[in-house]
């Protein structure tokens, strides 16, 4: 990985601080349509050096910068807000999930070799590859084509959506009407919470309180959404401002548990 950045908000110790959610957009990229076959793809209208629109059809999709498509100012925003890891993963609007499969596979390898080739092997950049989920055997050849892991972890995003409120409706209907809902789950919902993690783009403490109840302080990482304008911003700020977390636990949340679900601590 490198040495830690020291330069931004890692702390006066140096620890190393890692955002497990953030997303990319190349700066252009086939005809899709010619490439993956169908109509109505997403393109990219350049604006100007420094702004684009992501276009879908004739509507305007979203507009992006230099943030989604250069490393360097990526690099500089992270320096800024004392992030030294970056996990990089595709924007949703190209996953393709409503698509026949084909489609899907084509657009997948299309944007996982872009995103490769656009942070070109920087060791701050983790690059996650877009895999096509509506046919399971596909989405494991082209995760077997992109890296080969020995391990599959799952981090679901934004808080793992309303998972902590619903837990104990669910771990309550487990309990007292089996007949209906257990089904084929061996143990009650609470049994598998140590499977997943989930990251902190919840923006509130109190939130992000819930989270590492419900699911243990070794289960949260740090996310930011970044680039995009509804991410957080300085990334981590939640996390650095919980009042209710002591030291030990915001390093976990900042770097330790990411580290870990990356695969690149032993903790």
């Amino acid at each position: 990985m490198g040495e830690p950045n020291k330069r931004g908000r890692s702390g006066e110790d140096g620890r190393v601080a890692v955002d497990v959610h953030t997303h990319l957009v190349p700066k252009g990229w086939p005809d899709l349509s010619v490439a993956c076959g169908g109509s109505g793809w997403p393109w990219l209208r350049i604006d100007s050096e420094r702004s684009a629109m992501i276009m879908v059809g004739s509507e305007e999709f979203r507009p992006i910068g230099p943030q989604t498509w250069d490393p360097a100012v990526r690099r500089a925003d992270m320096d800024a807000d004392g992030i030294d890891l970056q996990v990089v993963s595709p924007t949703p609007v190209f996953f393709a999930y409503d698509r026949p499969a084909d489609q899907a596979v084509k657009v997948a390898r299309i944007f996982n070799d872009l995103t490769l080739e656009t942070l070109a092997d920087d060791n701050r950049f983790v690059p996650f590859c877009q895999v096509p989920l509506q046919d399971p055997d596909a989405a494991c050849a082209e995760l077997d084509r992109c890296a080969l892991p020995r391990h599959l972890r799952i981090c679901f995003a934004h808080g793992g959506g309303s998972f902590a409120f619903w837990l104990g409706r669910v771990e309550n209907a487990w309990h007292r009407r089996g007949d209906i809902v257990r089904g084929c789950s061996e143990h009650p919902p609470s049994y598998y919470l140590d499977r997943f993690f989930v990251d902190t783009v919840v923006f509130e403490s109190a939130p992000l309180r819930l989270l590492v109840d419900t699911l243990g302080e070794d289960r949260v990482l740090v996310g930011s959404d970044y680039p995009y304008p509804l991410g957080e911003r300085p990334v981590g700020e939640v996390v650095r401002k919980a009042g209710f977390l002591t030291a030990d636990q915001q390093h976990k949340l900042l770097a330790a548990n990411a580290l870990r679900y990356l695969g690149r601590s032993d903790e």
